[in-house]
This record gives C-alpha cells, sequence and structure tokens, in this order.
C-alpha cells in the first residue's frame, strides 16, 4: 500500500509535502500526468491520495482529471485520505459535487492571509495556528460551491474557500502550503502573464518573502504545521484507513 501523489504539473511538485510524508515512512507513488502516467483506477494499493496543483481547469474534459474524479469519489466513499492543493482541491470539490469558477480578482498571487471559519477553528489539522496567518496564493479558479456535506474551513478577502473538509478524511487547500522559497521565485520567473493579472511584480514578491511580519519566515512556519498535522493525523503511517477516522475530530 502507498501514498499516491499525483502532480499535474512540472512546476507544482509535491515538496515540503513529499518530504515530510517521505520521512514519516510513507511509501510514495507519483503520478505526474505531464509526463504520460495514467491515473489508476484501482484503489486497493491505495493508503492515502494527494492532487497538487498545475494548469488547468477542474471542469475540464481532460482524460486524466475525469480519472482523478472516479478516484476521488471511490476513496471518499470509503473514509480514506484525500487532500488535493489548488488544482487538486477544486478537483476533490468538483469530483463530489461542488462547483468551481474564476477568482473575482482575476487572478491571486503571493502571499495573503486566510481567515478560519469557526468550523476550521475546531479543526484538528488548524489546530495551533493563528485564525488569521500567511499562505501562499497562485491561482484564477477557485472552488464557488462547496459539496453538499463539505465545511468551509478557510477563506480570504478575495477567495471565499481557501480550505474545506467533508466527512473525517477528504480536504482540499485552494492555498499552497508545500513550497520553497525557490520555487516561490521560479513562478515569480516563468509566471509573468499571470503575475501581470494578479497586479505584481517580481519585486514586489520579494519584498513579501523579505517582511519580517507575514513574510516567507512565517508562511513556512505555518505550512511546516498544517503539513506535519497533516501527516500525523489525517495520513499516518501506522495505521490503514479503510472505514476509520483514526485520531481526527471535528
Amino acid at each position: 500500500m502507498a501514498t499516491y501523489i499525483i502532480e499535474p504539473s512540472s512546476s507544482g511538485p509535491a515538496e515540503r509535502l513529499a518530504v515530510m510524508l517521505q520521512d514519516l515512512g510513507h511509501r510514495l507513488i507519483f503520478i505526474r500526468p505531464h509526463e504520460g502516467d495514467a491515473v489508476p483506477t484501482d484503489s486497493s494499493d491505495i493508503d492515502a491520495l494527494v492532487i497538487m496543483g498545475g494548469p488547468g481547469s477542474a471542469a475540464s474534459d481532460e482524460p486524466w482529471i475525469a480519472a482523478a474524479k472516479e478516484l476521488v469519489r471511490t476513496l471518499d466513499a470509503a473514509a480514506m485520505p484525500v487532500l488535493g492543493i489548488c488544482l487538486g482541491a477544486q478537483i476533490v470539490a468538483h469530483a463530489l459535487g461542488g462547483e468551481v469558477g474564476p477568482v473575482d480578482a482575476g487572478y491571486q498571487f503571493g502571499l495573503a492571509d486566510i481567515h478560519l471559519t469557526p468550523a476550521g477553528r475546531d479543526d484538528p489539522l488548524f489546530a495551533g495556528l493563528g485564525w488569521t496567518h500567511v499562505q501562499l496564493h497562485h491561482h484564477r479558479e477557485a472552488i464557488t460551491t462547496l459539496p453538499d456535506g463539505a465545511k468551509g474551513l478557510a477563506k480570504s478577502d478575495d477567495t471565499a474557500v481557501q480550505a474545506f473538509a467533508k466527512g473525517l478524511r477528504t480536504y482540499g487547500f485552494q492555498f499552497h502550503p508545500e513550497c520553497s522559497h525557490d520555487r516561490i521565485m521560479s513562478w515569480c520567473g516563468s509566471e509573468a502573464q499571470h503575475m501581470d493579472q494578479a497586479g505584481v511584480t517580481t519585486d514586489a514578491i520579494e519584498r513579501q518573502l523579505q517582511q519580517a511580519d507575514g513574510g516567507y519566515a512565517d508562511y513556512e512556519r505555518n505550512s511546516v504545521r498544517l503539513l506535519e498535522r497533516v501527516a500525523l493525523l489525517l495520513m499516518p503511517v501506522d495505521r490503514r484507513f479503510a472505514g476509520t477516522s483514526g485520531e481526527l475530530r471535528h
């Protein structure tokens, strides 16, 4: 059994999350649709599923996205751990009956605060994090309607759903907790059009990262704490998951 990580783009690897899971003993299998990998249709070897970000839309009819949605539905129905990040969160939500659409501001790029909802303040994955704390954003679409039974856990000034949970083991984060400093700067070099749409420059992003309050150090600390809880509570390596709730309680 293994934790499967779908990486839709070479520019959006799991980075910090993958390292953390591997250090805690997970056997990781990477599925990279941009390299021709097929999303599995058999879930019998899957302990947990992570879907990362990338270009495209969760509402598209790309074969890998359709296959990922079917896998999400299978695992969610079996109470197996599922986590989507950015596009991955949108895919998870869309697979389960939610809706996605363009961000009102056109594009969101850079560090910005997210605000935990009452449900988010009580959620075990966000325990110990400030009710308002900084995270990294890089998206042009977002979840506009949650699936039935899902709870919004966080929002931001520009995006109504920054995190959600459905049941005990299905989560989505619109923001990016996985990125290194180098990854953020590489996006600045390759995403000029999106930065223009967001109204930011590379110099502005560099200044954000260097801020003593709300800069990269705060983002990294928040992200490490969150992903540690993902690894230890949502996807603990020392138990099998089917039909169990592990340590999570909402």
